[in-house]
């Protein structure tokens, strides 16, 4: 038997990218990713947004995509 066994509780922080989808009045809501920095969060969830508008051939602004929030840390280089 060890002389001794511990246990604690420890933060851990963590960041989920979710993708929200509305038809018709009712929205259902998906984790689409977890990671450990919200700079992978938030380049991954633009990635996904944009990969979509693409595959559904929309114009770049179209107001059916949404892309994440602009953050003064993570500005967005280009036009969405």
């Amino acid at each position: 038997m060890p002389d001794l066994i511990e246990y604690r509780v420890r933060e851990i922080k963590r960041y989920i990218v979710t993708r929200y989808e509305q038809t018709a009045g009712n929205g259902v809501s998906s984790v689409a990713g977890e990671f450990d920095n919200s700079e992978s969060a938030y380049r991954s969830a633009y990635a996904m947004a944009f990969a979509e508008r693409e595959e559904a051939g929309l114009p770049p602004g179209d107001p059916s995509i949404q892309f994440p929030a602009t953050s003064p840390a993570y500005p967005i280089i280009g036009a969405l």
